[in-house]
């Protein structure tokens, strides 16, 4: 079974109402049991997708307005890519303990790209995100 851009348009569409509604666990669901999940923000690669929400729940704590707009993507096959920008206020803790950025109170705007590979049961079995993360620092004020 090969899923059709609408059904892939369909499955980012209910990723980003979850993503907006910053419910981590819900977005767990969309992975499969096996995963390769990069990020421009993550220095390791992801292979448990249970270790998903706990990577992606911080950025809820550091920008409670969080929300991300999927601008435009292109599918083929079990192939998916997405442009995309988030904006949020700084207005919690970034990152933990000693190495916290406190709340600026700054707005955050950034675009990115992602490419998914998706299974044929519609499960995301790869998950890569691109942008530039100094450009976070810049607009915090801390670049």
């Amino acid at each position: 079974m090969v899923l059709s851009p609408d059904q892939i348009r369909e499955l980012n569409e209910a990723y980003a109402r979850d993503f907006n509604a910053h419910d981590a666990d819900a977005i767990r669901g969309y992975y499969a049991d096996e995963v390769n999940f990069t990020s421009a923000g993550n220095p390791e690669r992801i292979t448990d997708p249970d270790l998903i929400p706990g990577n992606i729940a911080p950025m809820f704590v550091a920008f409670p307005d969080l929300q991300v707009e999927f601008l435009d993507d292109f599918s083929e096959g079990l192939y998916n890519a997405h442009h995309w920008e988030m904006r949020g206020t700084h207005t919690g803790p970034l990152g933990e303990g000693a190495d916290a950025v406190a709340p600026t109170g700054k707005q955050v705007a950034l675009r990115g790209l992602t490419m998914m590979i998706f299974n044929e049961d519609g499960k995301i079995v790869d998950d890569h995100t691109y942008f530039d993360p100094t450009s976070v620092n810049r607009q915090l004020g801390l670049a």
